[in-house]
């Protein structure tokens, strides 16, 4: 809204009531505009909490909120705005006057707040604009809105919370109801746990277990070299199978069975009658 009868308002926000800080402000607004040379300037007091500077066309209100409905919508926090100084720059009534002031009252607005807020820093700054001169009334109008606004504050931050509890209390469910799941299954062994323990025993056996002791060695050499000396090819064949691979005493053994049988047979009548057709 930016027409002639435009006033623009500025609710600075405390958490405390301001009613001392807002008499001293009085006193110094009503000071420094009796100050100012070659000026019309009135001052009016209609309310306690409502006071009016009409100064060279422009009229300047300024007007304090301790509402207990302001205080009771801002209850549930403790940095809720409980008190508001309201500053309203806007055109006079009288004609004939500059407007200088009036038409700057936007610039002029933000320097009354600006020098305030240098004095008693507020929490919270709200502008707005509304049409024709600022009254009363009009203010009333602007600690309704207040109130509305921390009430719907409370109850829109009041939703969030609930909404967050209840988010925390359905991840705890979930917590709780994974680790009765984990909890409820035994400890079985892996299947492959039998197979796994005979390929370790197959491929890390003790070698001392494997090999025979010292006289077994001794005489499984010692019968390797006799049938080196009784049949070369089996003798060779045998020493370098028990040197090179697995010393194996029995099949050293079945081999000198083997070739004493054989022995045995080439010197029988039966070999000698059989060997008579070849």
């Amino acid at each position: 809204m930016h027409h002639a009868s435009a006033t623009v308002v500025a609710a600075l926000l405390y958490r405390e009531p301001m009613v001392g800080e807002f008499e001293r402000l009085v006193e110094q607004f009503d000071r420094a505009f009796r100050d100012r040379p070659r000026t019309d300037y009135r001052h009016l007091r209609p309310y306690d909490d409502f006071a009016l500077f009409a100064i060279d066309g422009a009229r300047i209100s300024l007007a304090h909120c301790a509402d207990p409905m302001l205080q009771a919508a801002a209850a549930p926090g403790p940095d809720r705005a409980r008190s508001a100084l309201v500053i309203a720059v806007s055109f006079g009534i009288a004609e004939g006057l500059p407007v200088v002031l009036a038409e700057r009252r936007e610039a002029l607005c933000r320097s009354l707040v600006e020098k305030v807020q240098a004095v008693f820093p507020a929490d919270e700054v709200l502008w707005s604009e509304t049409g024709g001169a600022f009254g009363p009334d009009e203010f009333d109008d602007v600690v309704r809105e207040l109130c509305r606004e921390a009430q719907e504050a409370p109850a829109a931050e009041d939703a969030i919370a609930r909404a967050e509890a209840a988010r925390q209390r359905a991840a705890a469910r979930r917590n709780a109801a994974a680790q009765v799941v984990a909890n409820d299954l035994p400890d079985l062994p892996h299947p492959m746990r039998d197979e796994a323990a005979r390929i370790r025993q197959a491929l890390y056996a003790d070698p001392a277990a494997a090999n025979p002791n010292l006289p077994q060695r001794l005489t499984l050499y010692a019968m390797d070299m006799a049938l080196v000396v009784a049949v070369l090819p089996v003798g060779l064949a045998l020493l370098t199978y028990n040197a090179f691979g697995k010393e194996d005493l029995r099949l050293t053994a079945r081999a000198m069975s083997l070739t004493g049988i054989g022995f045995a047979f080439a010197g029988s009548p039966l070999a000698q009658t059989v060997g008579a057709y070849f």
